[in-house]
């Protein structure tokens, strides 16, 4: 048998009534390691989101509602005390905190989790995607990270 990863263990020690914020530029894994890592009914993802209320992940105009949706959908979460991992660049300091004053007045514990793959990965997985997210937005959003 082999041993646990230090990856999963610290995993472990995620409540099962947390919210978790990942936070990261596209093509730092947020989407994949919150796929590989959780359940599906666990991943509230703005893009998935945008795809449901717009006409696809990329479809940008469709982004404020998407977002009233995740808010809505982690209020209604952190009510219930269900783990909730919110996949969105998580750059907008005004409605992570908000995320968190949520998650902390229904007594939820939050985690944010920062993906800080290199500018160069980053660039190379965007880059590799079927809508590839424009360069300077990705340039934008390693600014922010760094």
């Amino acid at each position: 048998m082999n041993a646990p990863s230090a990856e999963a263990e610290e995993l472990s020690r995620i409540p099962t009534d947390a919210l978790v914020v990942l936070v990261g530029p596209s093509g730092s894994g947020k989407s994949t390691w919150a796929d590989a890592w959780f359940r599906d009914d666990h991943v509230v993802s703005s893009d998935r989101l945008r795809a449901l209320v717009g006409t696809g992940e990329c479809d940008q105009r469709a982004g404020t509602d998407a977002f009233e949706v995740l808010d809505d959908v982690v209020a209604r979460r952190m009510k219930r005390g269900l783990l909730t991992i919110v996949d969105s660049l998580g750059f907008d300091d005004d409605r992570r905190a908000a995320w968190v004053e949520v998650a902390r007045a229904h007594g939820r514990p939050a985690v944010a989790i920062l993906f800080d793959a290199p500018a160069k990965e980053c660039r190379a997985r965007n880059k590799a995607r079927e809508n590839p997210v424009p360069s300077k937005v990705v340039t934008a959003q390693l600014s922010r990270r760094d």
